[in-house]
């Protein structure tokens, strides 16, 4: 049995074919409902939860899911298994990472595969369960790890602007000359009495 704990990111209900002798077309089509969760301890990082709906699933509802959604508040996935779902890279897209490279026929194409965990269940997070206080100390050390890194980034755009203020204030100042002229000029216009020539 797997836990995934995190903040629901999304939701959609999909068809999916299941193979079945006994239908005539050899096949059957289920429902199944995927959740998209957002870790706890990372959020950059979402797994796919998926569960079977039926008579005896316990999946949540999308009302229970919208307001999870909306609230952001923590859940636990409950999950029976996992599985990789191989899919190929499209052209028009970016991926976070590259994937394996195999040649079909006179075409490259670029593998992958993402998992997607077989959920049984999926309720919030008790307040004051053993489980919150280890997912806040999880948290805790990615958003440090967050914090130092844009740390290091803001001290080197600082740096950067640093660099660029004699730039910038002479960019300001050959500005500020080029109004400064235009007033002059539009001044020398103006005649005696006032009136423009």
């Amino acid at each position: 049995m797997f836990a995934v704990i995190g903040t629901v990111d999304n939701y959609t209900i999909l068809p999916s074919p299941v193979l079945d002798d006994a239908d005539s077309k050899g096949y059957r089509i289920e429902q199944r409902l995927q959740v998209t969760v957002k870790l706890a301890a990372n959020e950059r990082q979402q797994y796919t939860v998926e569960f079977r709906l039926g008579d005896e699933s316990q999946a949540p509802s999308t009302d229970l899911l919208t307001k999870w959604l909306e609230s952001g508040e923590l859940v636990q996935a409950y999950c029976a298994g996992l599985a990789a779902r191989p899919f190929v890279h499209a052209k028009d897209k970016t991926y976070q990472r590259r994937g394996r490279q195999v040649q079909l026929g006179d075409q490259t194409a670029e593998l992958d595969a993402f998992v997607v965990f077989a959920g049984s269940a999926m309720a919030p997070l008790e307040a004051g369960s053993p489980l919150e206080e280890q997912v806040k100390q999880a948290r805790a050390v990615f958003k440090r790890g967050q914090r130092a890194y844009r740390d290091q980034r803001n001290a080197a755009r600082v740096v950067q602007m640093e660099a660029q203020l004699e730039e910038r204030v002479r960019q300001m100042q050959e500005r500020r000359a080029q109004a400064d002229a235009e007033k002059a000029a539009a001044a020398e216009t103006v005649g005696a009495n006032g009136r423009r020539r």
